[in-house]
Formats: structure tokens, C-alpha cells, sequence
């Protein structure tokens, strides 16, 4: 028997010159049964309506398993030991201001996350993720340093605990009001992943002090500038340290709203902690991919070379505004890049400065 599909659904087929009557069974000329029904007129195929359900089924549990917003790349870096990864460069709508790494530690019957992300929208689409890929509910959330595409995740764990040092949360309580708008104005289109109140949420847990021990993690207290501290971390059960605002992996470091000489001072100090771990000691930076040890000297050196530098051009009468010297940022790759010049113009405001308020009274 010839059939003609019926319009518009691929699932049915009439007979041809059917009047929309028939038998529930449909014969074909060899004399066997086709497994059909006519409904109405139209004969309905089991195996294709069981392939449809299939589908059905298919598209419902992909959508039970997606996520919200884009996802994060996570990386599996030790044992219970994840890196949510961050764009390089600046907050933008492209990358939602998804711009300092994270960092998942398992330990027992706790998940601990550093760092939180730049909103409360970026924070639940990991924590989705975290669920739903590897079973994970994060019970303890840290601010490693006051920068807001790092802390502003908080709200999407309302039920973790929330650590910071007590001078991370006095940066925090100052300064996020602007530091909010400054990234509102930044992700443009895209700013409404901040949702329409406050976003900031304040550590309740505090460190005091200049080192010690917290969960599966030793921390050392640092500083950026006399209003910027940040916390070092590193795992107790491996030789694997976070170095959140002092290390980037992407370029060189970034002085923005740092005191350099401090910064240095900083970069050194924790090259010097770091010192028994030898050449297995591995570094999660700001942005990029982790550090071995003698890419963490490399910045050191940077910071030691543009405060030489900038010292030389001031006592030549150079002014802020000139570029850097050629061949400064040690590395090719540095020298073109945005963060170079930057560093510089910093590095020569400060020194500057500072030889001013030395000079003559």
C-alpha cells in the first residue's frame, strides 16, 4: 500500500484516498499486518512515536542539566583540587567580569572556595557546575583580597560560611561601594548579573594576624599598599600555593591601585616561604595558568628592574607620561603588553613622589 506523510507531522501517514476511516490495523500486500493505528484518518507509527518520546526525554534531562549563564572552565589541578579559570585581561560583557581565578578544595566533608566571582549570577552558575559535574556543595567561601570580580559571588552560597583576614573585610566595608559602580560601568549590557541591591556581602569569619592555619590550608597575610592586604595560601597536603593580587600568569603583574615597592617586598616574601617546596612548588596566579618557580622570580625581578628604572629616569629630570625603556620588561611577550605601560607610569608617579617628599624641606 502506498502512503502519502500527512501534512505537517512527520510522525503520521494516510493512505492515499483515504476518507479518514479504516481498521486499527493496515494491510499491505503480501498479506502481513502493518503495525499501524488509524487515528482520524492517519496512520500512527509506534516506533516513530517512541523515537520521539526518546528525544523528548533527551532535550527534558539536558535541560534539567544545564547551568545558568556560561560556564566555567574547571580544571581538576591535584587530588580534590579544582581551578575555576578565569578571561584574561579586563572586565568586559564578553567574559562578565569573570577575571581572577578560583580555587575548589575538598577536604573531608568540606568544599572550600577562594575567591567567590565578580556577582552573585557568575557565583551560581559555578555553584551549579560544581554540583552537577563533580557533586560538590561549597561549605566555606574566602575572600582572598578586596578586589570586586573576586568577592562579589558571596550571595550564591547564603548558607556557607564566609572567611576573610580582618583587614580584607575593612577593604571590603571601604571601598566596594565604588568599587561596584566602577564594575557595573565595565560589564555594561551584561551588569545586571549583579542584581538590582547590594551585591556586596561581608565575611563574617575573621583572621587576625600574620599567618596561620584554616581548614586544609596554611595563609599568610600580605600586602599590596597600605590599604591593600592579601591573604597567601597554600595547600597543607601538597606544595600548591594561591597567590590571588600578587601573581599573574597571563603577562606581567599588575600594580593597579598597588603601592609597588610593597608589591615587591610581597613578591619576595612569598618567594621566600616557598623555598623548602623547591622546584615542586606550582602557583595559581590571578589570571593565566599555574606558575613554577622560576616564573614567580621572573616578576620579582620585573618589579626590582621598573623601580631601578624609574629611580635612573627620575634623577635625569624625566617626567611621568615618558614611555618605558626598551628591553625593561625582561620578557618579549611583556613588552607590548597594556599592563607594562602601566606599571611603568605607576612605578614613575610613585618614585617621584617619594623623591619630593625626601627632598629639602
Amino acid at each position: 500500500m502506498s502512503k502519502t506523510r500527512a501534512a505537517g507531522n512527520p510522525l503520521w501517514t494516510r493512505p492515499e484516498g483515504s476518507s479518514f476511516t479504516g481498521s486499527p490495523s493496515v494491510g499491505r500486500a503480501d498479506g502481513t499486518v502493518d503495525c499501524s493505528i488509524l487515528v482520524h484518518g492517519a496512520v500512527w507509527r509506534p516506533q516513530a512515536f517512541a523515537w520521539a518520546v526518546g528525544l523528548l526525554l533527551v532535550l527534558l534531562s539536558a535541560a534539567a542539566r544545564a547551568c545558568p549563564g556560561p560556564a566555567w572552565p574547571i580544571d581538576a589541578i591535584a587530588p580534590d583540587v579544582w581551578l575555576a579559570r578565569a578571561a584574561e585581561g579586563e572586565a568586559t560583557p564578553d567574559n562578565r567580569g569573570r577575571v581572577a581565578n578560583l580555587l575548589v578544595v575538598r577536604s573531608q566533608r568540606r568544599v572550600w572556595l577562594l575567591g567567590s566571582g565578580p556577582s552573585p549570577a557568575s557565583a551560581r552558575s559555578l555553584a551549579c557546575q560544581l554540583r552537577r559535574d563533580l557533586g560538590l556543595e561549597v561549605t566555606d567561601v574566602v575572600a582572598p583580597w578586596a578586589r570586586p570580580e573576586l568577592v562579589l559571588g558571596h550571595r550564591a552560597w547564603p548558607g556557607a560560611r564566609r572567611w576573610a583576614h580582618a583587614d580584607v573585610r575593612r577593604a571590603m566595608q571601604a571601598q566596594c561601594a565604588q568599587c561596584v559602580e566602577r564594575l557595573r560601568a565595565r560589564l555594561g549590557p551584561t551588569a545586571a548579573d549583579l542584581g538590582e541591591g547590594d551585591p556586596v556581602l561581608l565575611p563574617s569569619r575573621l583572621l587576625t594576624g600574620d599567618h596561620g592555619e584554616l581548614g586544609p590550608l596554611r595563609w599568610w597575610r600580605l600586602r599590596r599598599s597600605g590599604d591593600h592586604s592579601v591573604t597567601l595560601w597554600r595547600l597543607r597536603r601538597a606544595p600548591l600555593w594561591v597567590a590571588q593580587g600578587l601573581l599573574w600568569g597571563d603577562g606581567p603583574p599588575d600594580a593597579r591601585d598597588a603601592d609597588v615597592a610593597m608589591q615587591a617586598d610581597s613578591t619576595d616574601r612569598l618567594l621566600w616561604l616557598a623555598q623548602l617546596d623547591g622546584p615542586a612548588a606550582r602557583w595559581v596566579p590571578e589570571q593565566g595558568g599555574l606558575l613554577d618557580t622560576p616564573a614567580v622570580a621572573a616578576q620579582a625581578a620585573y618589579w626590582r628592574r621598573l623601580s631601578e628604572a624609574a629611580r635612573e629616569a627620575a634623577l635625569r629630570g624625566e617626567v611621568e607620561g615618558t614611555p618605558p625603556p626598551p628591553g625593561l620588561a625582561g620578557l618579549v611577550a611583556w613588552e607590548t603588553h597594556p599592563r607594562h605601560a602601566m606599571n611603568w607610569q605607576r612605578v614613575m608617579r610613585q618614585i617621584t613622589d617619594a623623591m619630593l617628599d625626601n627632598g629639602p624641606r
